[in-house]
């Protein structure tokens, strides 16, 4: 990617974050149409949000589930709603069969390397998707769609607690998702990156929202 003129907006997200991930017993449900996401959830305002740009729906019309793991298949499919909803060339995989929810996304990001399949005939569409793996894909969409996030500083300051278990082809991705204030904190106070851990569908809601909020199209380049 071209380099990067930043600014970190994260720090009130992070605090908002942190509280809820503490877990506080629901007393009230939320406007939304879910009865399982409420007004004081920290990604209530991103569930909100991609759903009512029909980028998330829920699994069923009441229930959004949003700690479910996310697969695979959801996640492409979120992209490709956000890209809003190209063509795409024929399916390649045995595994994804045509007219699915998810065959035009899957064939789309496949054929745009966003998301590969793990091997050339295979997918794996209902495979959950760990943090590193979510924040890496989403790095190679910006990557693909031209966008970039404006920061103050060139980051690196943060260090995760935990760098020993992220992969080496998603250490940039991680860092600079983290940088951007894309990327989901536990708490204010937490360094870990979490890469092994399986994304949940509130998650990748938090991630997309901030990532619409924090992200521009590159049209600034420095030498």
């Amino acid at each position: 990617m071209k380099k990067r003129f930043v600014k970190i907006t994260a720090l009130f997200l992070v605090f908002i974050m942190a509280f809820g991930a503490i877990g506080v017993l629901a007393t009230a449900p939320s406007r939304l149409p879910f009865k399982d996401v409420f007004e004081f959830d920290w990604f209530y305002d991103s569930v909100a949000w991609a759903f009512e740009n029909e980028i998330m729906n829920g699994i069923s019309e009441t229930v959004f589930d949003p700690q479910a793991n996310m697969t695979r298949a959801m996640l492409v499919t979120v992209l490709w709603r956000y890209a809003g909803e190209p063509d795409a060339g024929e399916l390649v995989f045995e595994d994804v069969e045509s007219g699915r929810w998810f065959s035009t996304a899957v064939a789309w990001a496949n054929e745009n390397e966003i998301v590969l399949g793990l091997s050339p005939t295979t997918f794996a569409p209902h495979a959950p998707v760990t943090r590193e793996q979510m924040y890496t894909i989403l790095y190679r969409y910006m990557n693909f769609a031209g966008l970039t996030v404006e920061l103050e500083e060139e980051g690196g300051i943060l260090q995760f607690d935990d760098e020993d278990e992220i992969s080496d082809w998603a250490l940039e991705a991680m860092y600079f998702m983290s940088d951007a204030g894309i990327m989901f904190r536990y708490s204010t106070m937490d360094l870990s990156a979490r890469p092994q851990t399986h994304a949940f569908r509130g998650e990748i809601a938090g991630a997309m929202f901030f990532f619409d909020r924090n992200t521009v199209p590159i049209s600034i380049i420095y030498e």
